[in-house]
């Protein structure tokens, strides 16, 4: 009995999160920051892989939130500027281990004279459907970076936007 209840759980879970991200492929599709993150529909979250509806809220948002926050480094011509940077502040020490002290400071700094910016572009950009989901989860503190216990911080985003804008430069040349 109990297998059965789990499994219509695990239907009804699926089903608002495949609406949720469907919601978010239409109306978003169009978008500046959903075409320069997201190929298709098919990159976003896969409701299949969540147990829970908060959980898939969680997922997506954090998806959207880089999306996001990689469209407002592009818009205000950061992107580049911090790729570059990253090259210069991360070294080998004489170990032959990589050293990314200076990289982080640099990133905090960063984040810090922009997060209001960051905070702002990201509320106004965040769909209305995805806003909504991730207030009836309790999501939308960790989403916005205002959760006591937020251990994902701005400049983390940041480094991974950085990180991955760096490996697709390196794979596309050859």
């Amino acid at each position: 009995m109990f297998s059965i209840l789990k499994s219509i759980f695990k239907v009804d879970v699926i089903s608002k999160a495949a609406d949720l991200r469907r919601n978010i492929a239409e109306n978003a599709g169009n978008e500046r920051w959903f075409r320069n993150y997201f190929t298709s529909q098919e990159g976003l979250y896969d409701p299949e892989h969540c147990e829970e509806y908060r959980d898939y809220t969680y997922m997506i948002g954090c998806q959207v939130r880089l999306a996001i926050i990689k469209d407002f480094l592009i818009d205000n011509e950061y992107l580049s500027k911090l790729c570059n940077k990253q090259e210069q502040l991360i070294y080998k020490d004489d170990y032959g281990d990589y050293v990314f002290d200076d990289w982080f400071r640099e990133l905090k700094k960063f984040t810090m004279k922009r997060d209001y910016e960051i905070k702002s572009y990201l509320r106004s950009k965040t769909p209305r459907f995805l806003y909504d989901a991730l207030i009836k989860t309790e999501r939308w503190d960790n989403y916005i970076f205002e959760d006591e216990f937020l251990t994902d911080e701005i400049w983390s985003c940041v480094d991974e936007i950085v990180n991955d804008e760096i490996y697709l430069a390196e794979n596309s040349n050859g």
